[in-house]
């Protein structure tokens, strides 16, 4: 399994799984798919009424569509097109930041060597033989493509164990938590796990409180994360009840 670390804008370490070439090649054929769907549904839909000229209008039109399609899905849905939402894979900043317009752009323009001018040759062979699969537009705009479900599965996360009738949460900001940062903080816990490097937890607890503008200083047995979590899933379990 290929993966990448990046930096959150946390300053925290995180594991992505790359996407591989055949996940990246069943998206682009389902991007492509879509659009000669169009086009025969065009057909269909207009017998009898399509001369050739307008015939010809309409796959020039339908071509300068597809041709921008990629640049326009990326940049208005966080990295993916349809098919790579259907893949669950996006593109990501290899800076950790959210890819930029000029990244999309470098990205979309680099198709041209990458899948247009030498039929998808170029794109292939490098996605297949880098590290972090990455086509020329990739190399060049300093991204790369992965999978969107976090490496940490439920059965990982501690807010998943049941919390005591009686319990009583330690901070009630926890009930305001993003996924995302529950995620993010469970994977500093697992990393700690292995690694005892207090720094990335110590770091986060700074991150988290000054987030949530959590000002309870109240020190706990089992640690802030850990708490926060526990607390978290208390808020969880009371909501589906």
């Amino acid at each position: 399994m290929n993966t990448i670390k990046i930096s959150t804008t946390q300053n925290i370490d995180i594991d992505f799984e790359i996407a591989g070439l055949a996940e990246r090649i069943w998206a682009r054929m389902i991007d492509i798919g879509i659009f000669i769907a169009i086009f025969f549904l065009y057909l269909a839909l207009g017998i009898g009424g399509i001369g050739g000229s307008k015939l010809h209008f309409v796959m020039v039109v339908i071509i300068i569509i597809a041709m921008v399609y990629p640049f326009v899905m990326e940049v208005f849905f966080n990295g993916q097109s349809i098919g790579k939402k259907a893949l669950k894979i996006k593109v990501i900043s290899l800076d950790g930041e959210r890819p930029t317009l000029g990244q999309y752009a470098i990205r979309w323009i680099a198709r041209l060597i990458d899948f247009t001018v030498t039929g998808g040759a170029v794109g292939l062979v490098l996605v297949a033989i880098t590290d972090k699969n990455q086509r020329l537009g990739d190399l060049l705009a300093n991204t790369s493509v992965v999978k969107t479900q976090p490496r940490t599965t439920f059965e990982d996360l501690y807010f998943t164990q049941p919390t005591e009738e009686t319990y009583e949460p330690v901070f009630s900001e926890a009930q305001n938590l993003s996924t995302e940062d529950v995620y993010l903080m469970n994977e500093v816990l697992k990393t700690y796990r292995k690694t005892f490097n207090i720094e990335l937890v110590n770091k986060l607890e700074i991150k988290m409180r000054s987030k949530y503008q959590i000002t309870n200083n109240k020190k706990t047995q089992t640690g802030f994360l850990t708490t926060i979590l526990k607390d978290y899933n208390h808020f969880q379990s009371n909501l589906a009840d």
